[in-house]
């Protein structure tokens, strides 16, 4: 009984803990191997209200990509965008997380 009780909790342990957390180290790994420039070409803002009062703002601008793939919206700080301005250069290289002007 003991022995099954052991399995349920590795079982358990191995499902809640350990693939959610290899899941997200997998997608920052993936996140910080890609590396892109672009245009922006606009900025946005979005403010979302839940049912609690509770205001959510998300920064993002859009990137016209130099290698000719779709246009992607790029989330950023509220700092980080309005530093940015339609128009600049913008690239993320191999190994960071964040974008920068360029």
């Amino acid at each position: 009984m003991e022995k099954i009780a052991l399995i349920f909790f590795l079982v358990f342990v191995l499902l809640v803990v350990v693939l959610p957390l290899s899941l997200i180290i997998k997608l920052i790994t993936k996140s910080k191997a890609s590396s892109w420039s672009g245009i922006v070409i606009d900025k946005k803002h979005n403010t979302t209200e839940d049912m609690d009062d509770k205001v959510t703002e998300n920064y993002f601008v859009v990137v016209k990509m130099d290698n000719g793939g779709r246009d992607r919206n790029i989330a950023m700080s509220p700092t980080m965008w309005k530093d940015f301005k339609i128009g600049d250069k913008i690239k993320k290289l191999s190994g960071e997380m964040l974008p920068k002007k360029g």
